[in-house]
């Protein structure tokens, strides 16, 4: 699933969303997907994604909630950089990601969904066939946590701008989330961003020791 930015003006890692909260918005505290319907005959299939994607997202959020707020949590990202968070950090960046599930599935962006600045809007059927894979947990962490994070954000902005300088220069055409007949990102930007979000959500899996199946970095950046 690729990142999309919207005009949502807030930045996770901050604290600065006022909508967001992932722990707040169920009574008990509980992290939980919203939904959002547009056709009735989905209903069911977006329900039984919410309650997949609550229990994963429970999952990850009692294993980050366990991390320690002054310790330091060191990971790889794409090319061999390395993030650094503290305990605090992660728990102010994730406790701050809303998420959605959707009966929609065109976002214009060749992916199952949008993420951007703590918000994250998710396919049922898409996210469906992640967990059937054991997957869940990463491609919540892979769009709730790496894509709408204000790095993850920049990642993206500066390879958009990357892609439609080489098309205006006429080193390449097409769309930045245009896709090979094999289903993969065509331009190299659009891979690099799919990767950086692979790599902090795999490095996330680790240092929180979350569960859930940690997939191997794909070789063209998507999956």
């Amino acid at each position: 699933m690729t990142g999309q930015a919207t005009d949502v003006a807030n930045d996770p890692l901050n604290a600065t969303d006022p909508t967001g909260m992932c722990r707040g918005g169920d009574p008990d505290g509980k992290c939980e997907f919203a939904t959002s319907v547009s056709d009735s005959k989905n209903a069911g299939a977006v329900a039984a994604a919410k309650e997949k994607g609550d229990a994963a997202l429970q999952r990850i959020d009692k294993s980050i909630q366990g991390l320690g707020d002054d310790t330091t949590y060191k990971y790889q990202s794409t090319e061999g950089t390395t993030i650094s968070q503290t305990g605090a950090e992660i728990k102010t960046q994730w406790n701050d990601q809303s998420f959605t599930m959707t009966d929609q599935s065109d976002f214009g962006n060749s992916g199952g969904g949008t993420a951007a600045y703590g918000n994250t809007v998710m396919n049922a059927e898409n996210f469906s066939g992640w967990e059937a894979l054991g997957q869940g947990e990463f491609i919540l962490l892979h769009d709730g946590m790496a894509h709408t994070s204000r790095v993850g954000q920049g990642v993206l902005q500066a390879s958009i701008l990357k892609h439609n300088q080489d098309v205006a220069a006429g080193r390449t055409s097409g769309g930045f989330y245009d896709q090979t007949a094999k289903g993969g990102l065509a331009s190299p930007y659009a891979r690099f961003n799919e990767t950086y979000a692979n790599a902090h959500a795999r490095g996330l899996m680790s240092v929180a020791r979350i569960p859930g199946v940690v997939p191997p970095a794909p070789p063209y950046g998507y999956r």
